[in-house]
């Protein structure tokens, strides 16, 4: 029966006709990912003050929601979604073809940098994050421990890391190097390169994801693995002040050509910006990790 799903979804299509528009988060979908469809809503909104576009609320959202008032008006009730709710169930990154120039930063700016909390804790980092610091976002977990993610997103992290900082100075002198990571320790046995050019903090700033953000949100020299959650923090310094962001070249790569994807007809993945300093393999290939061996 499954053949007959495409034709009964646009059979559906043509009678769910209601003014509400709502956007279902693939179940696969975590906080960054939730961000580019709240963003969606946003835009939505703004292009037509007649808007009704929602996103419909999904278990894990709390926290984000706590910490970000503003986005709390964007979100539907479960309870209150009816059938004939027109619906969105994918997820667009492609931050430049799908969101108006500008779209994100004011979305970064008056749902996100608007709520007070998060600003206490950007004002709360200022006396780590300085104007020459260099900021980290190294992403770890599933992106190495589990195969089928591997596949697709685990980069070679410290010879990516070693050739991003490269670039860096060849611009600048850090006065240090502030490290976000969902696996601390293994930075510290990792990227200890660091530390014969600049002191580095490699240890939690704050309690929870958000002091994390925070630190992205405040710098001006990011270097990003290949992560949503250090994109959106390099998209809310970048609503706030200059910032230089450099990023792999890839994001993701397909599991079975191992080839970068990218939006057709460039080279640029979805959820970069081409502004962005987009950092090659410096011997061409790609940043992949070999399917068995290495697990850096």
């Amino acid at each position: 029966m499954g053949f007959l799903r495409p034709g009964i979804a646009r059979v559906l299509d043509t009678v769910r006709h209601s003014r509400e528009k709502v956007y279902i988060a693939p179940p696969f979908s975590r906080g960054g990912n939730w961000l580019y469809l709240l963003a969606a809503v946003d835009a939505d909104r703004r292009a037509d003050a007649g808007d009704f576009s929602y996103m419909l609320d999904t278990a894990g959202l709390e926290p984000w929601l706590t910490e970000f008032p503003a986005l709390q008006e964007l979100m539907m009730d479960p309870k209150d979604f009816k059938f004939l709710h027109r619906r969105y169930s994918g997820l667009d990154t492609n931050v430049e073809d799908s969101f108006a120039p500008g779209s994100l930063e004011i979305f970064a700016r008056e749902r996100l940098l608007s709520s007070e909390h998060f600003r206490q804790r950007i004002l709360t980092v200022g006396n780590i994050v300085g104007s020459n610091t260099v900021v980290l976002s190294i992403r770890r977990g599933d992106y190495y421990s589990v195969p089928a993610i591997r596949q697709r997103y685990g980069i070679d992290t410290v010879a990516y890391v070693r050739e991003a900082l490269d670039q860096v100075l060849k611009r600048m002198s850090p006065s240090n190097f502030v490290v976000t990571s969902d696996d601390p320790q293994w930075c510290r046995e990792n990227l200890s390169f660091l530390e014969d050019i600049a002191p580095v903090l490699y240890d939690k700033t704050g309690e929870g994801m958000f002091a994390d953000l925070a630190v992205l949100a405040k710098a001006r020299w990011l270097i990003l693995t290949n992560t949503t959650f250090g994109y959106w923090g390099a998209y809310m310094a970048q609503a706030d002040h200059p910032v230089e962001v450099y990023v792999p070249n890839a994001h993701e790569y397909d599991a079975k050509t191992r080839q970068p994807i990218v939006v057709p007809g460039t080279v640029r993945p979805h959820p970069h910006f081409s502004r962005w300093h987009a950092v090659k393999p410096p011997h061409g290939g790609t940043w992949l990790l070999p399917e068995e061996g290495d697990t850096v």
